[in-house]
């Protein structure tokens, strides 16, 4: 069932959105629903070391919150196929990772700074920020150098 450019486009939005939380300070996976949540001045009880999470309204011990970091993102979900770029002289460029397959196709791309979505005859794209595509550049750089 194929899906319109606005839905396809929004699919990619939300991809990017939730790699750009990954990748910003201030951004946590609350311990008891395990949602993405904005740290929150007014959430947190410093006298008692607490904080209360907006999405769930549960209280817990501050050191729970789980910091978010790209790291994070790739090991919490699936990469189907990894496409290292490298110059001539066998420097890493870029990835284009696979993160979806079978419709839609979906691919993080750090060369093009875009999540591309393809679907059949559809395309549908958004764009990454370069602090988005360095980290998630860092982390692939990694591996590509332990392979090599």
């Amino acid at each position: 069932m194929a899906c319109t450019l606005e839905e396809n486009t929004q699919t990619c939005k939300q991809i990017a959105l939730e790699l750009e939380h990954y990748t910003e300070d201030g951004w946590y996976k609350c311990p008891k629903c395990g949602e993405i949540i904005e740290w929150d001045n007014d959430s947190c009880d410093s006298d008692e070391d607490t904080y209360t999470c907006q999405k769930c309204g549960e209280t817990f011990d501050e050191d729970e919150l789980e910091a978010l970091s790209i790291y994070e993102y790739f090991s919490d979900n699936d990469v189907f196929n990894i496409e290292y770029r490298i110059s001539g002289d066998g420097e890493y460029r870029s990835v284009e990772l696979m993160i979806s397959c079978g419709g839609p196709n979906i691919y993080i791309d750090t060369g093009k700074k875009a999540i591309l979505l393809y679907w059949w005859f559809d395309k549908a794209e958004w764009s990454l920020s370069d602090e988005t595509c360095n980290q998630i550049d860092e982390y692939y750089e990694e591996f590509y150098q332990a392979i090599k």
